[in-house]
């Protein structure tokens, strides 16, 4: 098959025939070759549905832009130049590879029912791309998978696993957005290195979510249902919050150092796995007024070196809770049946309804405090490994605590906001 090759280096349009050197535009079953024909900057410009069998681009002045469907029988070559995807553009069929001196622009386009080959890069703030269905996704050469970089948005319109490397740190707000589901596959790696948010469809992550970007700020911003049977992974300043109609579920491991994991009014959240947080790490469940939403901890979750843990949801559940050094863990709506254990030194336990905490708490010792909040509690005795708190003839609170205690071990103190200290005297 001869080829058809763009006949000089000025911009034109893929439908004028007096622009191919066979003076006819390209069909379906063409060979198609724009070259390096001068370094003058030009477009050829599909502004009409076309057709091509093979084409190739290795022009490095040249953009090729589709306003329209650019339809592909075999394989689309890009060695050099820019692809660009219009509003409202389709590229579909066949295998497309971007090589290393190849560009990618797209500002609304679609793909769809083909297999790229290379990166993907979205990084300005006006950038945006959807995946229709049928996309299959390959990495260049010896890469494990397909880089994208997110500065803009990523729309996904069909159920998608995604193989990739997604990089959340182009020059916008990024946004993956999926009205579809969408799982992150096991060799899936998501890098929070700016600011963004995943959209409002139920996202699956079976890979790992991580921030290596001091100050980075991602939010879930509605989705209707998010499960991680991954790794998340926040460090250096770094914010991740859950907003909205949500429902949570942690069934992988989250680690959270020096960072934050906030969540606003979730209708669900579900820790199943385990959730570790150290060195001054946060971890807040908000509600938002008027909102309701169930909380609940079946896995573990560990505090560590300054961390805190702040619940303003009830916390249902049977799991456990472990307070290291100087930790702080806050429950304002009550965690009737969690497992809390003081394995450290200086840690703080605040129970706004201690009278409904029939968990276990082990481990309690000199430094710790238990802080009965808006309770006042004038008396105590120690027996059958339960610490009863009593204000006047009335119990305020019978907390299951087994060890070698007696009643002389403990010490009640006003917390001086209507509630009250427990401390081990020694």
């Amino acid at each position: 098959m001869s080829i058809t090759e763009w006949k000089q280096p000025v911009t034109g349009l893929w439908s004028d025939a007096k622009n191919w050197t066979s003076g006819t535009a390209p069909g379906a079953n063409s060979d198609i070759a724009i070259l390096d024909l001068a370094p003058d900057l030009y477009t050829v410009a599909i502004a009409n549905n076309a057709a091509a069998d093979r084409l190739a681009l290795d022009s490095p002045g040249a953009t090729l832009l589709d306003l329209a469907t650019l339809a592909i029988g075999a394989h689309l070559q890009i060695t050099a130049g820019t692809l660009a995807l219009g509003q409202g553009a389709t590229l579909e069929g066949g295998t497309t590879t971007l090589g290393p001196g190849a560009s990618f622009l797209s500002t609304g386009g679609t793909l769809a029912n083909l297999t790229w080959r290379g990166p993907i890069d979205l990084a300005g703030s006006n950038e945006s791309l959807a995946f229709g269905p049928g996309v299959t996704l390959e990495a260049r050469n010896a890469s494990p998978h397909t880089a994208i970089r997110l500065g803009g948005t990523l729309s996904l319109l069909c159920a998608t696993t995604l193989h990739a490397t997604l990089d959340f740190g182009g020059t916008g707000l990024a946004a993956l957005s999926n009205a579809a589901p969408l799982t992150l596959a096991p060799d899936s790696i998501i890098h929070l290195r700016g600011n963004g948010y995943f959209g409002s469809g139920t996202l699956v992550s079976e890979g790992t979510i991580k921030d290596i970007t001091a100050s980075a700020a991602f939010v879930f911003l509605s989705p209707k249902f998010f499960l991680n049977l991954g790794t998340i992974t926040l460090a250096q300043g770094a914010e991740l919050r859950a907003a909205g109609n949500t429902d949570w579920t942690n069934a992988g491991h989250i680690a959270i150092n020096h960072a934050t994991l906030l969540f606003s009014a979730p209708n669900e959240f579900a820790n199943l796995g385990t959730i570790t947080l150290a060195a001054h790490a946060a971890l807040d469940l908000l509600p938002i007024p008027g909102a309701t939403g169930n909380a609940s901890n079946d896995g573990a979750i560990s505090l560590d070196t300054g961390a805190h843990l702040y619940l303003a949801a009830p916390l249902a559940g049977h799991g456990s809770l472990t307070l290291g050094q100087n930790t702080e863990a806050t429950f304002l709506g009550g965690a009737p049946d969690q497992k809390i254990a003081f394995e450290s030194t200086d840690a703080t336990l605040n129970l706004a309804d201690a009278a409904t905490f029939h968990g276990l708490i082990s481990g309690f010792g000199a430094g710790d405090v238990i802080d009965l909040l808006q309770a006042p509690a004038t008396g105590l005795n120690y027996a059958n490994n339960t610490l009863t708190l009593i204000d006047g003839s009335t119990t305020v609170a019978a907390l299951h605590l087994p060890g070698p205690y007696h009643s002389s071990d403990f010490h009640l103190f006003s917390d001086r906001a209507g509630g009250t200290f427990i401390k081990i005297v020694t």
